[in-house]
């Protein structure tokens, strides 16, 4: 079974129709959904905030939506997750309960030894 979901998953890449699911659309989160937008890709960000999901939809990109909404990253074939370490973990946990299935879990932390602006 593994084998098959890495050929499945191997062919959508080289032909570039993986879909790629992003949790947190933060300053790393949508950095990386750029670069894997101008890749060919089409990206499902995933984030809590409201205005940033309504914000990313309403730029009208093409193969980018934004969502709320956790059970949709289920349409994907990659998830990768962009975290603060201080931000609220309550969807992260929700999505490490219920799993990736077979899709590749990447995890991308961003957090600061101290406060931006301190010594």
């Amino acid at each position: 079974m593994q084998q098959k979901t890495t050929s499945r998953l191997s062919k959508l890449i080289k032909s570039k129709k993986a879909k790629v699911g992003i949790v947190g659309m933060g300053y790393v989160g949508s950095a990386l959904a750029e670069a894997v937008k101008s890749g060919g890709f089409s990206i499902l960000g995933f984030d809590i905030d409201s205005e940033k999901v309504a914000k990313i939809n309403s730029l009208g990109k093409k193969n980018f939506q934004a969502t709320e909404n956790i059970k949709r990253l289920e349409e994907c074939d990659v998830i990768a997750i962009c975290d603060n370490i201080r931000t609220d973990q309550s969807c992260l946990l929700s999505l490490n309960v219920k799993s990736a299935g077979n899709r590749p879990l990447l995890r991308f932390t961003c957090s600061l030894s101290r406060p931006v602006g301190t010594p």
